[in-house]
Parts: structure tokens; C-alpha cells; sequence
């Protein structure tokens, strides 16, 4: 499992989100991102980018240099709408 770490804390927010966004495209299942801000709205802007993707998340108030931050973590599971695929091998037509 990969871990990623990243403090978007007082930086461009468009810019940090499309980062995460492409990191998560480039991560392997079980993959974790820790995000630090201080914006409120980071959770609910990385639901909306991340929507067709399967993921855990979880967030935590936190006090970093003596400033109130939000701790996010991004597990990575499957794309959503992917699911795994079962082969039965009774029902093979022969074709290997």
C-alpha cells in the first residue's frame, strides 16, 4: 500500500484539488492520501471531483503550528461501476 502526503494549507485551492485528483487517478487500489487544509470546503469539493471512483474518507480537526487544520484521508478502492468478472468454466465455448 502507498501512502501520499499533502499540505494544501494556504495554497491555490483549484490548483491543489486538480492535483489530487490526478494523483488519485494514478494510485493503486488500497493507496491512502493524507490531506491537510484549512479550508471547510475540501471535503465536499473531493466528493464531487472523485464521484466515479470508489473511495473511504474520513476527516479530523486538528491543531498544526498553533493553527486549527482538517486531516483528510483518502483510500483508494475500485472505479466505481467496476466490478470484478467472473468466468464460469462450465460454460466455456472452446475458444483457447
Amino acid at each position: 500500500m502507498q501512502r501520499f502526503s499533502l499540505d494544501i494549507r494556504d495554497t491555490i485551492l483549484p490548483f491543489s484539488l486538480l492535483e489530487i485528483s490526478c494523483l488519485f487517478q494514478k494510485m493503486k487500489v488500497g493507496s491512502v492520501i493524507e490531506i491537510l487544509t484549512n479550508s471547510q470546503n475540501v471535503l465536499s469539493d473531493l466528493k464531487l471531483i472523485l464521484h466515479q471512483y470508489d473511495y473511504n474518507i474520513s476527516q479530523r480537526n486538528v491543531m498544526i503550528d498553533n493553527q486549527p487544520s482538517i486531516q483528510i484521508f483518502l483510500k483508494k478502492k475500485r472505479p466505481a461501476g467496476i466490478s470484478p468478472i467472473y468466468r464460469n468454466a462450465s460454460t466455456s465455448n472452446g475458444d483457447h
